[in-house]
């Protein structure tokens, strides 16, 4: 804790608080009580074959490429031009990726509709408020996976540096930059990377492996993308990161539902950039 306690911060340490404790509380609620343990699934298995998973796979990944190539191609002498450093850059080209995969997931859902399931029935709590619970699921999770990782890169001695865009977030001082890094994470990541790992690799796995390995192994890819693994930075974040996917992916397991994680996600990251900006930096 910082030696300087602001008004703001010391909100933001009160909220992380109150988060942690309301998580534990629905932890017990919805997933520990042996009456939400007996609690079935409502995620359909996903009908599509080996070859036709892989063709969705190649649409999305290429169409994040192919998009990003040719944005690439017309945007960057104009870049050229322009006082845009690498931060710039970094954010134009992370929605411009994000783009090309929602147009590459696009093509996937119509590519797979005739083997597609049907969508689970209604449950008991809204989207809305679903995910919002799920939110709050996740903030113990992280919390704790947080801890033990930096004790344990600390005893290795590695590097216990923020992720690349939390550090990219600190350096903004354009309002324009801001609010395309804001809409970037609350809003299309939240929505491209559930349909990714939730939806799509999730979904595919968790009736074609062990239970265990189809939660873990979605998780830790999701994870190990958000690093920067030339500098180490973001090492930090790989166990809260793993964990709060494996949290996204019994949510989404549980309800059927795929906007519940997309919530979850998007007030994850609202969550994160609102205590940066009250002065925390971890």
């Amino acid at each position: 804790m910082p030696e300087h306690l602001t008004p703001a911060l010391a909100a933001a340490y009160a909220a992380e608080i109150l988060f942690f404790f309301a998580g534990l509380v629905v932890w017990w609620r919805f997933a520990l009580r042996p009456e939400a343990r007996r609690q079935s699934a409502r995620l359909e298995p996903w009908a599509i074959s080996p070859s036709e998973f892989l063709a969705c796979a190649v649409l999305v990944i290429g169409g994040g490429y192919l998009f990003l190539l040719l944005v690439h191609t017309l945007v960057e002498p104009h870049l050229r031009g322009l006082p845009a450093n690498d931060d710039t850059r970094t954010i134009v080209y992370n929605v411009v990726f994000q783009a090309g995969l929602f147009l590459g997931l696009a093509g996937a859902a119509g590519f797979a509709a005739n083997r597609d399931t049907p969508a689970a029935a209604p449950g008991a709590l809204s989207v809305p408020l679903a995910g919002i619970l799920t939110f709050l699921a996740v903030r113990p999770a992280s919390d704790l996976g947080g801890i033990v990782s930096e004790q344990f890169l600390r005893f290795f001695g590695l590097p216990a540096t923020p992720q690349e865009q939390i550090e990219i977030f600190t350096r903004l001082r354009s309002p324009a930059l801001f609010a395309a890094f804001f809409t970037l994470a609350v809003v299309i990541a939240p929505v491209v990377e559930e349909l990714i790992f939730r939806a799509g690799l999730f979904r595919y796995l968790r009736t074609r492996l062990p239970r265990l390995a189809a939660l873990l192994l979605p998780s830790l890819f999701f994870a190990l993308l958000h690093m920067d693994w030339k500098t180490l930075g973001g090492l930090a974040s790989l166990l809260p990161l793993t964990l709060l996917a494996v949290v996204f992916s019994l949510a989404y397991e549980r309800t059927g539902r795929i906007g519940v994680t997309m919530i979850a996600h998007g007030l994850f990251n609202l969550n994160n950039i609102l205590f940066l900006l009250a002065g925390m930096r971890s």
